[in-house]
């Protein structure tokens, strides 16, 4: 089969659920499954997938040149990378290895009119306290969930380059990717660890060069002591710097630096209810 295996089949599943979320998994000698905000569905009629379909796959998912990603399959019996399809847009890929043969599960990465909003009268506070404020620093945000801080993450950068009529510049370094940012009218660069980027600290370094004005990093428990003195830098530089969950291990790490230690201007604690997505501000950090 000379076209690419995975864009057909995400066209296909795309089809059944058109909007919201979107899942599908495949594995050997099942049909493909898609789930989506209406419910689940067969594909193809529930014909099973072959050994010889989920190995086309792998290989359109790692690339024939690949070699890094082939052995990291094989190595660790698990990758995650990312499939983009024109028109449709950006999939999280997941592979295991599983009986000698890969399995994989594809989900749709939220487009940025998906990302929802803030309490205004909160998020006004946030603004003006933090955002606008001369010293820029660190603001530890933690959460209900990992998707609950990168929803609200997604949420305060959107807000934030709309007030500033898309004049200033954000970078979010994340594993996956939680939503895609709309670059109309505003710059927000995001950094897809293991697909853009080897590693966080390789990432950071990039960053650095180019002086953002902020940086989201949803992953601190895998932070290096090495990264750790590249936020230093940015904060040094004047960025302000949006760290998720900090960790009892990651803050030992943060505060070896003093850069850093000396830098926290703030936390905010990100919750999902009924009424939506909120945040509670204190002005004191947790190192």
């Amino acid at each position: 089969m000379d076209a690419n295996i995975i864009h057909e089949k995400l066209e296909s599943a795309c089809r059944l659920h058109p909007h919201g979320s979107l899942s599908i998994t495949v594995s050997v000698g099942a049909p493909i499954i898609v789930e989506g905000d209406t419910g689940t569905a067969i594909m193809e009629e529930g014909k099973p997938i072959t050994s010889r379909d989920v190995m086309q796959m792998q290989t359109k998912l790692v690339g024939m040149n690949n070699t890094q990603q082939y052995q990291q399959l094989y190595a660790n019996g698990h990758l995650h990378t990312a499939v983009s399809v024109p028109d449709l847009g950006r999939f999280n890929a997941s592979c295991i290895i599983q009986r000698s043969v890969p399995s994989f599960v594809f989900r749709r990465v939220p487009a940025s009119s998906e990302i929802p909003s803030l309490n205004i009268d909160i998020a006004n506070d946030f603004f003006t306290n933090w955002i606008a404020h001369p010293a820029r620093g660190i603001i530890n945000l933690n959460g209900d969930s990992a998707r609950t801080i990168s929803t609200v993450a997604a949420a305060i950068l959107q807000q934030w380059s709309l007030r500033e009529n898309g004049q200033h510049r954000a970078v979010t370094i994340e594993q996956p990717l939680c939503y895609l940012q709309n670059s109309t009218n505003k710059i927000i660069d995001q950094i897809e660890i293991g697909v853009d980027s080897p590693s966080l600290e390789n990432a950071l370094k990039g960053v650095a060069q180019q002086d953002p004005d902020i940086v989201f990093i949803d992953d601190m428990d895998v932070i290096s002591e090495n990264a750790v003195g590249v936020i230093g830098r940015l904060v040094r530089q004047g960025t302000i710097c949006l760290l998720a969950a900090p960790t009892y291990r990651s803050v030992r790490k943060l505060s070896k630096e003093d850069a850093v230690l000396n830098s926290v201007i703030g936390s905010v604690h990100a919750s999902h209810n009924d009424q939506g997505y909120q945040l509670a501000l204190a002005q004191a950090g947790i190192i």
